[in-house]
């Protein structure tokens, strides 16, 4: 079996809380962020945007901004912000960077990440920041959407502990669903492809016409509509 064909059909185990490991949340229980910053870019930075759309459903009390490029933004329109780190690798320069501004900011700002590992993470284990790691092995940022996703739910969980962050791993039966896409790649075979979602949908039509750019190397564009 192909790679990218074994990383969609364990797809649904990426869906729990127990996909990521944990370390010093407690240093988060008594924060209370008005609003968070997800830093990320690429398949990373799309973990952002998800939180941004599913923030009410998942019950987050707060705004989220996505933010990908070097540095942080300025000014922001929170008092006690959360930056949530996100880098696949651990070693996203743009990341790094902001990483780096967010830790010189006095005072000291809430900040918590998720990596598999590299530099973002040994340095916020060093410092006991607190952090979701995971195992990144046989995957690609942009498969590895659900993990990192869960992991930053993860972590706003011990902030907001009536966060709803359904185990969604027995939902999905990889072997049912393999039949229609199946039959759904035969029909996009050759065809430029336009993916269209509402707004609460958005970053997943973003998501699907990503990976159709870069793993099926398929012309494809997303749009969102009301």
């Amino acid at each position: 079996m192909h790679l990218y064909e074994r990383a969609i059909r364990s797809f649904n185990q990426q869906l729990s809380l127990t996909a990521a490991s944990y370390a010093d949340l407690d240093r988060l229980a008594q924060t209370a962020p008005d609003g968070i910053v997800a830093v990320g870019m690429g398949g990373s930075g799309l973990v952002g945007d998800l939180l941004r759309y599913l923030a009410r459903y998942a019950r987050i009390p707060v705004p989220v901004i996505s933010w990908k490029d070097f540095d942080i933004p300025r000014p922001l329109p929170f008092k006690r912000p959360l930056y949530l780190v996100i880098s696949f690798s651990g070693n996203t320069a743009e990341t790094r960077d902001a990483f780096a501004k967010i830790r010189r900011l006095r005072p000291a700002a809430r900040v918590a990440v998720v990596a598999s590992g590299g530099a973002i993470a040994a340095d916020a284990a060093r410092l006991r920041i607190p952090r979701a790691t995971f195992s990144s092995a046989g995957l690609v940022p942009r498969q590895a959407a659900g993990i990192m996703l869960y992991a930053a739910l993860g972590i706003l969980k011990a902030i907001w502990p009536a966060a709803r962050v359904p185990d969604l791993r027995a939902t999905i039966d990889p072997a049912r669903i393999a039949p229609a896409g199946r039959a759904l790649a035969v029909r996009l075979a050759g065809k430029t492809i336009l993916v269209y979602a509402t707004g609460a949908a958005g970053a997943l039509g973003y998501h699907w016409k990503t990976k159709l750019n870069e793993t099926a190397k398929a012309p494809a564009f997303s749009n969102v509509i009301p």
